[in-house]
């Protein structure tokens, strides 16, 4: 533990010492390279600015008319703010019925059964 102020040598990428921890507005600048960023404020950042996040599912197997749920990695901003692509085995493109839209996922279903589907979906 160390006093208040704590002296020593500051950290580097190669150095171990002592940081500071960036705030909010430092961290939304991007610019200080001598502060620590927290993944709170790495995440509050992110959502201000509207990065998107992606995820790729595989080998999904839809069965004819039975709901598969797709559930997002982290919650979504806004539930209706996504896309999806889904392809067959040969890369095809595949249409299928989008349903129960949420924050936290979606389902899909389809009149056939398809196996060893992909599923590409960005959101926000």
């Amino acid at each position: 533990m160390c006093g208040s102020p704590c002296t020593g040598a500051y950290s580097t990428e190669t150095q171990f010492g002592l940081i500071e921890i960036a705030t909010q507005l430092e961290t939304n600048n991007g610019v200080d390279d001598q502060r620590a960023v927290t993944p709170l404020k790495l995440a509050q950042y992110i959502s201000q600015i509207g990065i998107t996040k992606s995820f790729l599912l595989s080998n999904i197997n839809l069965v004819g008319l039975v709901p598969y749920v797709i559930m997002f990695p982290t919650p979504a901003t806004n539930k209706d703010a996504f896309t999806t692509s889904i392809k067959n085995a040969n890369g095809n493109q595949v249409f299928v019925d989008v349903d129960s839209v949420s924050t936290n996922g979606f389902a899909i279903t389809s009149t056939a059964t398809i196996l060893n589907l992909t599923v590409f979906t960005t959101y926000i």
